[in-house]
């Protein structure tokens, strides 16, 4: 017989099922395009029931996102550990892999969001969070290529990280052309020989 759930237990299983979903749904459709009752509805409860757990939409958000990131910080974590001695490109591979993985959807979309739907407050809440977990990773790799000479001089570290996660957006969109035409692993090789080397010999 099942041991039966504590009221502390079943609110924290009720919760984690609202992020399950929740993020589900954000990530495929944005911030704006998911209503609270869409999800209540798609975790089988009533809006009272889902505003017990969360206040409002924005919270569900936070906490979809601050989900998201620590298991992303995670993974990169426990890939830094390994990778000291690879190739740039095997490096770049797999961490672009990790957030295409992690965070299947338009990251671009989420900074949109930030900046067009959110308070004030929790903009910046994201915001950092963003810059700790998607942006700073790739800014300390090429600092660290730079310290050994393997990246051109005088490049703008923090310019050349944001363009490097800007280049991924098209593998995460179900939209984009290339996807019906090749797989993701040929898609992000080729985009991480275009970051690396360019177009000229």
């Amino acid at each position: 017989m099942e041991k039966k759930l504590t009221r502390a237990e079943e609110y924290k299983r009720t919760q984690q099922k609202i992020i399950q979903i929740a993020n589900q749904l954000f990530m495929k459709n944005g911030y704006n395009a998911v209503s609270t009752r869409k999800i209540a509805k798609e975790c089988g409860l009533t809006q009272p029931a889902l505003y017990h757990h969360f206040r409002d939409k924005e919270s569900i958000y936070l906490a979809v996102i601050y989900h998201i990131t620590a298991d992303i910080r995670q993974e990169f974590s426990r890939l830094k550990d390994h990778n000291l001695y690879d190739p740039p490109k095997v490096i770049l591979n797999n961490m672009l892999l990790i957030l295409i993985e992690k965070h299947p959807t338009n990251i671009m979309m989420m900074i949109q969001d930030i900046l067009n739907e959110l308070d004030k407050k929790n903009q910046y809440i994201l915001y950092e969070l963003w810059q700790q977990t998607y942006l700073s990773p790739f800014k300390e790799l090429f600092a660290e290529w730079a310290k050994h000479g393997l990246i051109r001089e005088h490049l703008d570290i923090d310019a050349a990280a944001r363009f490097c996660l800007s280049s991924i957006v098209p593998l995460t969109s179900k939209h984009s052309v290339t996807a019906k035409e090749s797989s993701l692993s040929d898609r992000l090789n080729a985009t991480i020989d275009f970051l690396l080397y360019g177009l000229l010999k």
